[in-house]
């Protein structure tokens, strides 16, 4: 039997009893990382499910010396240090392919919320007497540009031309004008965000990404178009976008990540009228939740008994080439 810790948050009682019939198995909230206990059960941890956004750095590894496989409980890796796991031998794990329905489902449903200015609908109230929300714009008769076109931004693509008609163009960073997709159209990067009345964020989140949407990206947006980035926070530029939007550049966003998550309270894309600001749901329905779950508990399972598990970031393939400081 190996120790096992889930960190971060909790798992299904079905998991946690898969976990506990073949291994030990601990809890840990992100606090008590920190505490005494935390640091003697990180020490002697072979495998960690890790939930939520703590980051997996070289200082964390340190204190995990026989760690076999990091099994996380998300698809996005950005804050795991994976050049500091090749080079300790540590098989990571994501949940690619759980949750992709969930989170084209939430952004188009911020397509639509922007289009129709919802945000500033909201805050609409019967006591200003004529005063009316602002119009919005019919989605059916614009277009939606998706910067990256993996598996979420196709099936939002799919959505927006089959079920509204909308004009779908997409760019990717391995996509071209010939791979055919039939719910979409290839375009330059800078055409996207000239000709877009909604640019929809599907990229993930990189050295190459990170800020890659930023001042001169909202300069060549129409006035009136939108934001919409249900992907990774820091692949927008937050002090560019807040300038944009407080300036009436871009007409408005609705975001469901952050570059910081929580937010500070005084952070103006939490006050300013043309924003909806989501806390992160991307993912947040029970069914896809339990799926993750049960992804990254199989993962896990599969490392420690020797199989390969379903959805690898880093494994064996990669440390062939790491020849320094293994373990």
């Amino acid at each position: 039997m190996a120790r096992v810790l889930v960190i971060g948050g909790t798992l299904p009682e079905q998991c946690l009893c898969e976990l506990a019939s073949e291994h030990t198995v601990r809890k840990l909230t992100r606090n008590a990382i920190e505490t005494e206990e935390g640091r003697s059960a990180l020490q002697t941890a072979e495998g960690i499910i890790a939930i939520g956004q703590i980051p997996l750095g070289q200082d964390f590894f340190d204190r995990t010396p026989n760690l076999r496989v990091l099994s996380l409980r998300s698809v996005g890796y950005d804050r795991v240090d994976l050049d500091e796991c090749a080079r300790r031998r540590i098989v990571v794990c994501n949940t690619a392919g759980t949750l992709d329905r969930a989170v084209a489902d939430l952004t188009v449903l911020l397509i639509l919320s922007a289009a129709r200015r919802l945000s500033e609908a909201l805050a609409y109230r019967w006591s200003d007497g004529d005063a009316k929300p602002a119009l919005g714009l019919d989605i059916g008769s614009k277009r939606v540009g998706l910067y990256g076109y993996g598996r979420i931004g196709s099936l939002v693509g799919k959505t927006l031309t089959a079920g509204f008609g909308t004009e779908v163009v997409y760019h990717s960073r391995t996509g071209s004008e010939n791979n055919g997709h039939q719910f979409g159209r290839w375009v330059e990067r800078d055409e996207l965000f000239c000709t877009s009345d909604v640019v929809s964020v599907h990229t993930p989140l990189t050295p190459d990404t990170w800020h890659s949407i930023g001042t001169r990206e909202f300069d060549l947006m129409k006035s009136s178009a939108y934001l919409v980035n249900t992907a990774r926070g820091a692949v927008v530029d937050e002090a560019a976008l807040i300038n944009a939007l407080s300036s009436r550049s871009i007409a408005g966003a609705a975001l469901d990540v952050l570059e910081t998550e929580p937010p500070s309270a005084d952070n103006p894309l939490l006050t300013l009228g043309n924003v909806l600001v989501t806390p992160h749901i991307g993912s947040a329905t029970e069914q896809t939740r339990h799926a993750m779950a049960s992804r990254a508990t199989a993962n896990l399972l599969a490392v420690l008994a020797g199989r390969r598990p379903t959805s690898v970031v880093l494994d064996e393939s990669h440390f062939a080439t790491t020849t320094e400081g293994t373990r």
